[in-house]
């Protein structure tokens, strides 16, 4: 059983073609009586890409794959196929200290993501370390971007996927805290510059 997210039509058509020659069969929708055994996505940037992986832990491949498989005729090993867990998405950072960003690009870009800097339209990621900085306040207000902790950068690449923002919420910090939060960072030599933005 296969299903697929966020194909061109035409691509859905080929897939399917494919999988019923190889004895399979394409799903319209995911179910906990039927989930697929396999997910076909060019990036993981829709949300029915989520709601597959809510209600099954499959695995997420390029179209490739069905490609390769029917070409071979038969099921090949998922390796090299895998969607990364971060494709397509575009990921800015707020509150992470200076010296730890080019780690966070790292990990970001490793993934399939891409990092930018500046918090733009197009941004659909905002990770945020705290709730006291002007990407924050202007990225609150977009419906198109998602503002979570670290943490779900860290999770999403280890769980090789991408996961629920919902369950990923930024802490509310307050400017106290803010405040001394970045002065235990710069006494802490982690960098000299510990921004809020």
């Amino acid at each position: 059983r296969v299903l697929t997210v966020g194909l061109p039509k035409h691509k859905v058509d080929d897939v399917e073609q494919m999988v019923r020659d190889l004895g399979g069969r394409l799903l319209n929708k995911c179910s906990t009586s039927e989930p697929p055994h396999v997910l076909i996505a060019s990036d993981v940037t829709s949300k029915r890409y989520l709601d597959v992986l809510s209600v099954a832990k499959t695995p997420v491949l390029k179209a490739e794959w069905v490609y390769a498989c029917h070409k071979a005729r038969k099921q090949l090993p998922y390796g090299g196929f895998r969607v990364p867990a971060l494709q397509g998405l575009v990921i800015c950072v707020t509150g992470v200290d200076q010296a730890r960003r080019p780690g966070v690009q790292a990990t970001v870009e490793a993934a399939g993501g891409k990092y930018t800097k500046d918090l733009v339209r197009g941004t659909t990621h905002l990770i945020a370390v705290n709730t006291q900085s002007a990407k924050y306040e202007r990225a609150v207000t977009w419906k198109s971007t998602h503002v979570v902790s670290l943490q779900w950068l860290y999770d999403s690449v280890q769980s090789k996927a991408r996961l629920s923002e919902h369950k990923y919420p930024v802490q509310p910090t307050s400017a106290e805290e803010q405040a001394a939060a970045m002065r235990a960072a710069a006494g802490a030599g982690r960098g000299a510059e510990a921004t809020a933005v």
